[in-house]
């Protein structure tokens, strides 16, 4: 067993990913914006892409790391 002691945070040369920053404003749609680009986005291919990600408010990652089958059950969730 290495009993040598870390003598810095290894986490600091660590670089933070891109985005939002701390501190940094975000703003999400209100409730007159939903509507308004749901009704623009409807013959986009990737439109129930875009329904799932305002329903659940999923990170971008987060959604396009979903697999199809739990997509669709999503989709379903939501309807019912």
């Amino acid at each position: 067993m290495n009993k040598e002691r870390v003598r810095e945070n290894p986490v600091k040369k660590v670089k933070a990913p891109k985005g939002a920053q701390p501190g940094e404003a975000i703003n999400p749609l209100n409730e007159e914006q939903v509507p308004n680009f749901l009704e623009h986005a409807k013959n986009d291919r990737h439109f129930q892409l875009w329904l799932t990600f305002l329903g659940t408010g999923c990170r971008s990652e987060e959604l396009l790391a979903l697999k199809r089958m739990k997509l669709v059950l999503i989709l379903v969730l939501q309807t019912t």
